[in-house]
């Protein structure tokens, strides 16, 4: 209960940066929380990473990256996050606690429009052409593992266990090893994909597609509509717990617990 009623406070946290009030007053276009739960990171549209307490509330960092909006951010521990700023054929790793710049990546590709954590100092980065790639930040030798996706992707998502990520491009799903990023699965729908999250462990796939939420298990090879809204925006599921957060115009709907 506990744990349900902390995420639920996060869960609201989100809602407030996104309507451009709580962590900053301009809008994310992501957001991320710290493992031990504690704080919560956003990347601002205005060049700014920025964090938050969750329990006490109010800045407790603020970082100008110096290079415009910022696109996509990835907590990797406690101290330090990833992030990419528009335009950009890099993303640079922040210390949060000294509030700096501590390294700077550079991708061969297009400019870098998500980033991903998945265990330790690798992270999985996409570019607008539909490049994917596993990177260790503490390193700087390049690309561990690369893929190269039919098109740009419109939704990623990491699985509990970090062995695993399901990119939605256009109308299906693409299921990767996140090691070796070698395609495991592709699942087709019939119309183009808004986003996907892995409900539980890597067998069950929630797919938000146009203003329907499906769960698809991968096992059984079945798709199941959930509930369908009328103008769904985003959706992501929580890598802790079975959440479902869903966005209806400028208004956010949280479901927590098993979306099915």
């Amino acid at each position: 209960m506990k744990r349900n009623m902390l995420l639920l406070r996060c869960l609201l946290l989100v809602g407030l940066c996104f309507s451009g009030c709580g962590l900053s007053s301009t809008p994310s276009t992501m957001v991320d929380f710290t493992p031990n739960g504690k704080t919560i990171v956003a990347a601002c549209i205005d060049g700014f990473v920025r964090a938050e307490a969750v329990s006490e509330g109010g800045l407790a960092c603020e970082i100008d990256t110096k290079a415009g909006r910022v696109v996509s951010l990835a907590v990797i521990d406690d101290n330090r996050a990833v992030a990419a700023n528009a335009d950009k054929h890099s993303f640079s790793v922040y210390d949060l606690k000294s509030k700096k710049a501590t390294s700077e990546l550079r991708t061969d590709g297009a400019p870098v429009c998500g980033l991903f954590h998945l265990s330790g100092d690798e992270v999985l980065v996409f570019d607008r052409k539909g490049k994917l790639e596993r990177w260790d930040v503490g390193k700087k030798d390049g690309a561990l593992a690369s893929a190269t996706l039919p098109a740009k992707p419109t939704a990623a998502a990491i699985s509990k266990d970090a062995a695993t990520v399901a990119v939605s491009v256009k109308k299906s799903v693409r299921i990767y090893d996140s090691h070796t990023l070698a395609l495991l699965e592709e699942i087709a729908f019939a119309s183009p994909l808004r986003s996907v999250g892995f409900v539980e462990g890597t067998r069950l796939l929630a797919v938000l597609v146009g203003k329907k939420l499906f769960v698809y298990d991968r096992e059984k090879r079945n798709k199941k509509l959930v509930r369908k809204h009328d103008d769904n925006r985003w959706m992501t599921v929580s890598r802790t717990l079975p959440v479902v957060m869903t966005s209806v115009d400028k208004n956010l709907h949280f479901h927590i617990g098993d979306p099915r």
